[in-house]
Protein backbone atom coordinates (compact mmCIF):
# COMPACT_ATOMS: atom_id res chain seq x y z
CA UNK A 1 0.00 0.00 0.00
CA UNK A 2 2.88 2.21 0.47
CA UNK A 3 3.77 1.62 -3.13
CA UNK A 4 0.80 2.14 -4.53
CA UNK A 5 0.69 5.39 -2.27
CA UNK A 6 -2.97 4.50 -0.79
CA UNK A 7 -2.73 6.95 1.98
CA UNK A 8 -1.92 10.68 2.85
CA UNK A 9 -1.35 11.67 5.89
CA UNK A 10 -2.23 15.32 7.07
CA UNK A 11 -3.48 17.07 9.96
CA UNK A 12 -6.59 16.77 11.56
CA UNK A 13 -7.59 20.15 11.12
CA UNK A 14 -6.69 20.61 7.79
CA UNK A 15 -9.36 18.15 6.66
CA UNK A 16 -12.33 19.79 4.67
CA UNK A 17 -15.94 19.17 5.89
CA UNK A 18 -16.53 17.53 2.63
CA UNK A 19 -14.80 14.01 3.59
CA UNK A 20 -16.41 11.16 5.24
CA UNK A 21 -14.58 9.44 8.39
CA UNK A 22 -15.01 5.70 7.39
CA UNK A 23 -13.28 2.55 9.65
CA UNK A 24 -11.36 0.06 8.45
CA UNK A 25 -10.80 -4.08 9.24
CA UNK A 26 -8.39 -6.78 8.29
CA UNK A 27 -10.31 -9.58 6.53
CA UNK A 28 -7.78 -13.21 6.41
CA UNK A 29 -8.02 -15.99 3.98
CA UNK A 30 -6.10 -19.21 2.87
CA UNK A 31 -6.24 -18.88 -1.02
CA UNK A 32 -6.70 -22.64 -2.82
CA UNK A 33 -2.90 -22.93 -3.41
CA UNK A 34 -2.36 -22.75 0.46
CA UNK A 35 -1.18 -18.73 0.10
CA UNK A 36 -1.99 -16.77 3.60
CA UNK A 37 -3.74 -13.85 2.46
CA UNK A 38 -4.56 -10.63 4.61
CA UNK A 39 -7.14 -8.06 2.97
CA UNK A 40 -7.12 -4.26 4.65
CA UNK A 41 -10.76 -3.50 3.90
CA UNK A 42 -13.45 -0.48 4.26
CA UNK A 43 -16.31 0.10 6.07
CA UNK A 44 -19.01 0.55 3.57
CA UNK A 45 -21.87 0.76 5.88
CA UNK A 46 -20.99 4.40 6.77
CA UNK A 47 -21.49 5.59 3.22
CA UNK A 48 -24.39 6.85 1.35
CA UNK A 49 -24.71 4.25 -1.58
CA UNK A 50 -24.53 6.59 -4.90
CA UNK A 51 -27.91 6.76 -6.53
CA UNK A 52 -26.83 5.03 -9.90
CA UNK A 53 -25.61 1.05 -9.89
CA UNK A 54 -21.56 1.68 -9.90
CA UNK A 55 -21.02 -2.49 -9.86
CA UNK A 56 -19.14 -4.51 -12.30
CA UNK A 57 -19.60 -7.27 -14.46
CA UNK A 58 -16.91 -10.12 -15.04
CA UNK A 59 -16.15 -12.01 -18.39
CA UNK A 60 -18.70 -14.36 -19.45
CA UNK A 61 -18.05 -18.25 -19.79
CA UNK A 62 -19.49 -17.99 -23.21
CA UNK A 63 -17.07 -15.63 -24.21
CA UNK A 64 -13.96 -17.21 -22.93
CA UNK A 65 -14.85 -20.36 -24.98
CA UNK A 66 -16.06 -18.62 -28.03
CA UNK A 67 -12.17 -16.57 -27.94
CA UNK A 68 -10.65 -20.08 -27.59
CA UNK A 69 -12.10 -21.36 -30.68
CA UNK A 70 -11.13 -18.12 -32.83
CA UNK A 71 -7.86 -18.02 -31.09
CA UNK A 72 -7.20 -21.99 -32.19
CA UNK A 73 -8.59 -21.25 -35.73
CA UNK A 74 -6.66 -17.96 -36.46
CA UNK A 75 -3.37 -19.66 -34.60
CA UNK A 76 -3.37 -16.70 -32.02
CA UNK A 77 -0.86 -16.63 -29.07
CA UNK A 78 -2.66 -17.30 -25.71
CA UNK A 79 -1.26 -15.69 -22.51
CA UNK A 80 -3.00 -15.70 -19.02
CA UNK A 81 -2.12 -12.68 -16.10
CA UNK A 82 -3.24 -10.88 -13.37
CA UNK A 83 -2.79 -7.79 -12.15
CA UNK A 84 -1.41 -7.48 -8.99
CA UNK A 85 -3.43 -5.25 -5.92
CA UNK A 86 -5.80 -4.91 -8.73
CA UNK A 87 -8.39 -2.23 -6.91
CA UNK A 88 -5.01 0.12 -5.60
CA UNK A 89 -4.47 0.76 -8.81
CA UNK A 90 -7.55 2.82 -9.26
CA UNK A 91 -8.58 6.72 -7.57
CA UNK A 92 -10.87 6.10 -5.24
CA UNK A 93 -14.39 7.85 -5.95
CA UNK A 94 -15.36 8.74 -2.65
CA UNK A 95 -13.82 11.42 -0.24
CA UNK A 96 -12.74 9.57 2.85
CA UNK A 97 -10.24 9.22 5.49
CA UNK A 98 -9.71 7.24 8.66
CA UNK A 99 -7.66 6.71 11.51
CA UNK A 100 -4.27 5.13 12.19
CA UNK A 101 -3.99 1.68 12.71
CA UNK A 102 -2.07 0.19 15.72
CA UNK A 103 -0.37 -3.50 14.67
CA UNK A 104 -3.31 -5.10 15.21
CA UNK A 105 -5.85 -3.45 13.14
CA UNK A 106 -7.52 -1.26 15.24
CA UNK A 107 -7.97 2.72 15.30
CA UNK A 108 -5.91 5.04 17.02
CA UNK A 109 -7.94 7.58 17.74
CA UNK A 110 -7.64 11.37 19.54
CA UNK A 111 -4.15 11.75 17.28
CA UNK A 112 -3.30 14.86 15.48
CA UNK A 113 -3.12 13.27 12.82
CA UNK A 114 -5.43 11.24 10.25
CA UNK A 115 -5.21 9.72 6.97
CA UNK A 116 -6.93 10.20 3.58
CA UNK A 117 -7.66 7.90 1.28
CA UNK A 118 -6.81 8.30 -2.16
CA UNK A 119 -6.77 4.82 -3.68
CA UNK A 120 -9.56 2.27 -4.53
CA UNK A 121 -9.18 -0.02 -1.43
CA UNK A 122 -11.57 -3.09 -1.39
CA UNK A 123 -15.02 -2.48 0.43
CA UNK A 124 -16.66 0.23 -0.96
CA UNK A 125 -19.90 -0.35 -3.30
CA UNK A 126 -18.17 1.65 -6.19
CA UNK A 127 -15.00 -0.11 -5.99
CA UNK A 128 -14.95 -2.97 -8.87
CA UNK A 129 -16.57 -0.36 -10.71
CA UNK A 130 -13.77 2.29 -10.29
CA UNK A 131 -11.39 -0.55 -10.69
CA UNK A 132 -13.07 -1.73 -14.04
CA UNK A 133 -13.35 2.23 -15.67
CA UNK A 134 -9.43 2.56 -14.69
CA UNK A 135 -8.09 -0.86 -16.44
CA UNK A 136 -11.07 -0.03 -19.52
CA UNK A 137 -9.10 3.20 -20.47
CA UNK A 138 -5.14 1.11 -20.25
CA UNK A 139 -6.73 -0.89 -22.68
CA UNK A 140 -8.45 1.95 -24.73
CA UNK A 141 -5.04 3.49 -24.80
CA UNK A 142 -3.76 0.89 -26.34
CA UNK A 143 -6.13 0.27 -29.46
CA UNK A 144 -8.93 -1.74 -27.76
CA UNK A 145 -12.30 -1.44 -28.04
CA UNK A 146 -14.88 -2.52 -25.63
CA UNK A 147 -17.32 -5.67 -27.14
CA UNK A 148 -21.42 -4.60 -27.79
CA UNK A 149 -22.01 -8.22 -26.77
CA UNK A 150 -19.70 -8.37 -23.73
CA UNK A 151 -18.43 -5.23 -21.86
CA UNK A 152 -15.25 -7.48 -20.63
CA UNK A 153 -14.55 -8.51 -24.47
CA UNK A 154 -11.60 -6.48 -25.44
CA UNK A 155 -10.95 -6.36 -29.85
CA UNK A 156 -8.50 -4.22 -31.54
CA UNK A 157 -8.16 -4.53 -35.56
CA UNK A 158 -5.08 -5.83 -36.57
CA UNK A 159 -3.81 -4.47 -40.25
CA UNK A 160 -0.88 -6.05 -42.31
CA UNK A 161 2.02 -4.35 -44.07
CA UNK A 162 -0.65 -2.84 -46.85
CA UNK A 163 -2.62 -1.43 -44.24
CA UNK A 164 -5.22 -3.88 -45.08
CA UNK A 165 -7.69 -5.51 -42.15
CA UNK A 166 -6.32 -9.39 -41.60
CA UNK A 167 -7.92 -10.21 -38.44
CA UNK A 168 -8.34 -9.16 -35.17
CA UNK A 169 -6.86 -9.08 -31.72
CA UNK A 170 -8.85 -10.13 -28.18
CA UNK A 171 -7.95 -9.48 -24.49
CA UNK A 172 -10.67 -10.71 -22.18
CA UNK A 173 -10.86 -9.27 -18.33
CA UNK A 174 -12.38 -10.62 -15.44
CA UNK A 175 -11.70 -8.51 -12.60
CA UNK A 176 -7.73 -8.40 -12.02
CA UNK A 177 -7.31 -11.75 -14.09
CA UNK A 178 -6.81 -11.20 -17.49
CA UNK A 179 -6.03 -13.40 -21.00
CA UNK A 180 -4.26 -12.21 -24.16
CA UNK A 181 -5.37 -13.57 -27.43
CA UNK A 182 -3.30 -12.14 -30.10
CA UNK A 183 -0.85 -12.47 -32.79
CA UNK A 184 1.89 -11.32 -30.55
CA UNK A 185 0.73 -11.75 -26.66
CA UNK A 186 4.42 -10.61 -25.36
CA UNK A 187 3.99 -7.27 -27.19
CA UNK A 188 1.24 -6.26 -25.14
CA UNK A 189 2.29 -7.69 -22.14
CA UNK A 190 5.63 -5.48 -22.13
CA UNK A 191 3.50 -2.36 -22.78
CA UNK A 192 0.88 -3.81 -19.40
CA UNK A 193 4.26 -4.10 -17.28
CA UNK A 194 5.56 -0.90 -16.57
CA UNK A 195 1.74 -0.26 -15.54
CA UNK A 196 0.89 -2.78 -13.44
CA UNK A 197 2.31 -5.27 -11.13
CA UNK A 198 1.85 -8.31 -13.48
CA UNK A 199 1.70 -11.66 -11.68
CA UNK A 200 1.78 -15.29 -13.03
CA UNK A 201 2.26 -14.79 -16.74
CA UNK A 202 1.60 -17.96 -18.39
CA UNK A 203 1.46 -18.75 -22.08
CA UNK A 204 -1.32 -21.79 -22.47
CA UNK A 205 0.80 -24.84 -24.56
CA UNK A 206 0.66 -28.53 -24.19
CA UNK A 207 1.09 -28.15 -20.67
CA UNK A 208 -2.54 -27.61 -18.38
CA UNK A 209 -2.88 -23.95 -16.79
CA UNK A 210 -5.66 -23.53 -14.02
CA UNK A 211 -7.47 -19.79 -15.61
CA UNK A 212 -10.82 -18.78 -13.64
CA UNK A 213 -10.84 -22.16 -12.22
CA UNK A 214 -11.20 -24.18 -15.61
CA UNK A 215 -8.08 -26.28 -16.33
CA UNK A 216 -6.50 -25.27 -20.12
CA UNK A 217 -4.07 -26.81 -22.73
CA UNK A 218 -3.44 -26.70 -26.00
CA UNK A 219 -4.41 -29.92 -27.72
CA UNK A 220 -1.36 -31.75 -28.16
CA UNK A 221 0.39 -33.20 -31.84
CA UNK A 222 0.27 -29.66 -33.37
CA UNK A 223 -4.09 -30.06 -33.58
CA UNK A 224 -5.79 -26.96 -33.56
CA UNK A 225 -7.85 -26.05 -30.25
CA UNK A 226 -7.46 -26.13 -26.53
CA UNK A 227 -8.93 -28.38 -24.27
CA UNK A 228 -11.04 -27.31 -21.31
CA UNK A 229 -11.80 -29.65 -17.93
CA UNK A 230 -12.42 -28.90 -14.41
CA UNK A 231 -10.06 -32.00 -13.66
CA UNK A 232 -7.87 -29.25 -11.13
CA UNK A 233 -11.01 -28.86 -8.71
CA UNK A 234 -12.70 -31.87 -8.85
CA UNK A 235 -9.49 -33.31 -7.30
CA UNK A 236 -9.70 -30.64 -4.63
CA UNK A 237 -13.19 -31.30 -4.02
CA UNK A 238 -13.01 -35.15 -3.52
CA UNK A 239 -9.92 -34.64 -1.24
CA UNK A 240 -12.16 -31.96 1.44
CA UNK A 241 -15.20 -34.67 0.75
CA UNK A 242 -12.48 -37.73 1.63
CA UNK A 243 -11.41 -35.43 4.91
CA UNK A 244 -14.76 -34.27 5.78
CA UNK A 245 -16.25 -38.24 6.52
CA UNK A 246 -12.66 -39.51 7.51
CA UNK A 247 -12.72 -41.29 4.21
CA UNK A 248 -9.56 -42.96 2.97
CA UNK A 249 -9.93 -43.99 -0.70
CA UNK A 250 -11.73 -43.13 -3.39
CA UNK A 251 -14.17 -46.31 -3.26
CA UNK A 252 -15.23 -45.16 0.47
CA UNK A 253 -17.13 -42.30 -1.47
CA UNK A 254 -19.18 -44.43 -4.02
CA UNK A 255 -22.47 -46.06 -2.87
CA UNK A 256 -22.95 -43.54 -0.20
CA UNK A 257 -26.37 -42.60 1.34
CA UNK A 258 -27.21 -38.39 1.47
CA UNK A 259 -27.07 -37.19 5.22
CA UNK A 260 -31.02 -36.36 4.72
CA UNK A 261 -33.76 -38.96 4.97
CA UNK A 262 -35.79 -39.33 1.74
CA UNK A 263 -38.96 -39.19 3.79
CA UNK A 264 -38.47 -36.23 5.58
CA UNK A 265 -40.74 -33.50 5.21
CA UNK A 266 -38.22 -30.59 5.01
CA UNK A 267 -41.40 -27.94 5.36
CA UNK A 268 -41.90 -28.97 8.86
CA UNK A 269 -40.63 -25.97 10.80
CA UNK A 270 -40.81 -28.48 13.77
CA UNK A 271 -38.23 -30.73 13.63
CA UNK A 272 -35.43 -30.44 15.68
CA UNK A 273 -31.88 -29.09 14.47
CA UNK A 274 -28.95 -30.71 12.94
CA UNK A 275 -26.44 -31.62 15.78
CA UNK A 276 -22.92 -30.06 14.98
CA UNK A 277 -21.67 -32.62 13.37
CA UNK A 278 -24.78 -33.36 10.96
CA UNK A 279 -24.90 -29.95 10.20
CA UNK A 280 -21.42 -30.16 8.79
CA UNK A 281 -22.13 -32.91 7.14
CA UNK A 282 -25.43 -31.68 5.48
CA UNK A 283 -23.10 -28.56 4.49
Amino acid sequence: MAQYEVFEKRHRKTMSKNFKYISLHFVYDVKSDGTRKARLVEGRNVIKSPDCPLYSTVVKTESVRTLMTLAAKQKLQVITGDVGGAYLNAPCAEMVWTHPLDENGLPIKGTEYVYVIFRNLYGLKSGASSWWIHFASTLRDLGFTSSTADDNVWIKPRYNDQRKLCGYDYIIVHVGDFMNLTKDAESYMVKLQPLYKIRHVTPITESSTVYLGMDIRRMPHGKRGFLLSAHTYLVQALSTARTLFNYVTQDDLRGRNTVLDDHNRYDDKSSDLLNEQFHKEYL
